[in-house]
């Protein structure tokens, strides 16, 4: 009977791996089980690595998995399995404390989303070695153009997690992306979305005038228009000689 593990090492800040028992032939071919076997794993060190359950080789398959779980300290230990009728073996197992950081991918964003309309979003997070990762917290802080519903998310599985946008307006917005989960480094994207919002034209209360300025400027404009229809009246006017010359 043999024992596999996914990596030489087992990280010590993932508290939970999954080991492999399975029948082999003398060249290492693996042998369907004829019954039910029951096999026995053991670590010779529970305080660096703890084997929580046995595990059982159904009959017709040839290997199980069982569950192992690491204490947070650095070391290394011997994983032993035996069952009844094989031959046992033994592995050596080292723990280490190499954290991996989290990147923040997203699927199907569009170059521009309109304005002052709700438009689905999909992340997914993956570790440095591109494994997606599920149930990691994601937080999503939202410029004061946009609005996000939720703000806080989980990864499902495949690593991937949804929330909507409502940009209010443009012509982008800014959205700070942090993803967490234990054993790995937070992972940080900022997401600059260009949106499509109609221009506003400058109107007065763009400008925020005072009510009694706005009086004070119509005014000003009502008198330069008097002061100009009477020196055009004026200036039509005939003067005293060339009514003079009128009677000549």
């Amino acid at each position: 009977i043999k024992i596999m593990l996914p990596n030489d090492n087992l990280n010590v800040n993932h508290s939970q791996h999954v080991g492999i028992v399975q029948i082999v032939d003398m060249q290492g071919n693996p042998i369907s089980a004829s019954t039910n076997l029951k096999t026995k794993i053991f670590s010779d060190n529970d305080e660096i690595i703890q084997v929580i359950d046995d595990a059982t080789i159904l009959e017709g398959t040839s290997y199980a998995t069982f569950p192992i779980k690491t204490k947070g300290s650095l070391g290394n230990t011997i994983l032993s399995a035996s069952a009844k009728g094989v031959i046992g073996s033994t592995i050596e197992i080292d723990t280490s404390s190499s954290l991996t950081q989290l990147k923040i991918f997203t699927s199907g964003l569009p170059d521009e989303i309109p304005a002052n309309e709700e438009v689905e979003i999909q992340l997914f997070v993956d570790d440095e070695n591109a494994q997606s990762v599920e149930n990691a917290s994601i937080k999503i802080k939202a410029d004061d153009n946009s609005t996000i519903t939720p703000d806080e998310i989980r990864t499902g599985p495949g690593g991937a997690a949804k929330f909507s946008i409502l940009a209010n307006g443009g012509p982008t917005i800014s959205l700070d992306i942090i993803a967490t989960a234990e054993g790995y480094t937070d992972g940080k994207q900022n997401l600059i979305i260009n949106v499509d919002a109609p221009e506003e034209s400058l109107t007065v209360m763009d400008v925020a005038l005072p009510e009694w300025v706005v009086y004070i400027v119509i005014a000003a404009i009502l008198l330069i228009v008097a002061v100009v229809v009477v020196f055009l009246k004026k200036s039509h006017a005939p003067s005293e000689e060339d009514w003079e010359e009128e009677e000549i």
